[in-house]
């Protein structure tokens, strides 16, 4: 869903675990910025599967609007979507709130509630990702995403 803005901005926001179909995780938040707001949901499935369309839509979108400025922005599950598609584009910054970039660790919540494949979804199998204008950020319960 995209979220007409004013000025030339371009927010692209990952929406978290358990946002139902329809609605995108931190909308309220961005519901009064100036920019515009790129809003992705991939309903508990960690945006494995949708990876390449995602990065199709990012494209067409930055092309079409021409911003000045690209901020990507995801949180758990979205900060997995953000990493790997900010990650593509190093000139804009990332900002990954409680991120979980390895999958499947025993006690994550990828293991336990994620409905996806388990093959080269890594994100250090990706070696074409530059994370040089990444920032992570990670609360006291977040020690499995710590790893």
């Amino acid at each position: 869903m995209l979220q007409p803005g004013e000025d030339k901005c371009l927010i692209v926001v990952f929406s978290p675990i358990n946002i139902p179909k329809g609605k995108f995780g931190f909308s309220r938040f961005f519901s009064e910025t100036t920019s515009s707001v790129l809003f992705f949901n991939s309903q508990n499935t960690w945006y494995v599967d949708c990876i390449e369309e995602m990065i199709e839509i990012v494209d067409r979108t930055i092309g079409t609007m021409a911003p000045d400025q690209v901020i990507f922005y995801g949180s758990s599950m979205g900060a997995y979507a953000a990493a790997r598609i900010g990650g593509l584009y190093p000139e804009y910054p990332t900002y990954l709130f409680g991120p979980e970039l390895e999958l499947y660790v025993d006690g994550s919540l990828s293991s336990k509630h994620a409905t996806i494949r388990k093959e080269h979804v890594n994100i250090r199998e990706f070696d074409n990702l530059d994370f040089s204008n990444t920032v992570a950020f990670f609360g006291i319960y977040e020690p499995i995403d710590m790893l």
